[in-house]
């Protein structure tokens, strides 16, 4: 017997070609027959260890000088691009080499600028909601990337957890202001527990 004669039998009975008796009659057969050693199980035939020997012996190689031929081939591209934007990145001024200018982000910027004035009124949340909406995508994702950012996050949460206690507490003006800085760490992509 082939192992897919039970495979076969099972899709039958799936398929609805065999009732349920016929089914597992068929197939107590079939197992009873393979336990008692009464049906030999057949599988296929895999190809001799020798031919796949050899197939791994041309398979190395074919490899070694390909992946030898790609590495120098690599090693050309990573040195012709350390050389070539190292030229780019600096400008002769006399007889020194001057770094170019590294351009920074205006959204860390921003977030600097507003966790240093440490203010978190409604204008100032206002305004940094305003700022942040007019950055690209790119830049708000660079922003996001920021160590102020984080400390943005930080804070906005430690916030939030202020303004449930009070409300706990029962001062309920806390409901207004926690709901207001989440709407502000929804607004800047800052995920809050609700």
């Amino acid at each position: 017997m082939k192992a897919s004669e039970l495979r076969d039998l099972t899709r039958k009975y799936a398929g609805g070609k065999l009732g349920r008796e016929e089914y597992l009659a068929e197939r107590a057969r079939l197992i009873g027959g393979v336990v008692a050693g009464d049906i030999e199980l057949h599988y296929r035939e895999l190809e001799p260890a020798g031919a796949r020997r050899d197939s791994a012996r041309a398979q190395k190689h074919w490899l070694l000088p390909t992946g030898s031929v790609l590495l120098v081939g690599l090693l050309i591209i990573a040195l012709l691009a350390y050389f070539i934007d190292g030229e780019d990145t600096r400008r002769d001024t006399g007889n020194k080499a001057v770094a170019a200018p590294v351009v920074e982000n205006p959204g860390a910027l921003r977030l600097d600028a507003f966790m240093s004035a440490g203010d978190w009124s409604e204008t100032a949340l206002a305004q940094l909601e305003k700022d942040w909406v007019a950055l690209s995508a790119f830049h708000q994702e660079n922003a996001r990337r920021s160590p102020s950012f984080q400390r943005l996050k930080y804070e906005t949460s430690q916030r939030i957890t202020e303004q449930q206690a009070l409300l706990t507490a029962g001062k309920m003006e806390a409901l207004l202001q926690a709901t207001r800085l989440r709407e502000f760490a929804e607004q800047l992509g800052i995920k809050t527990d609700k």
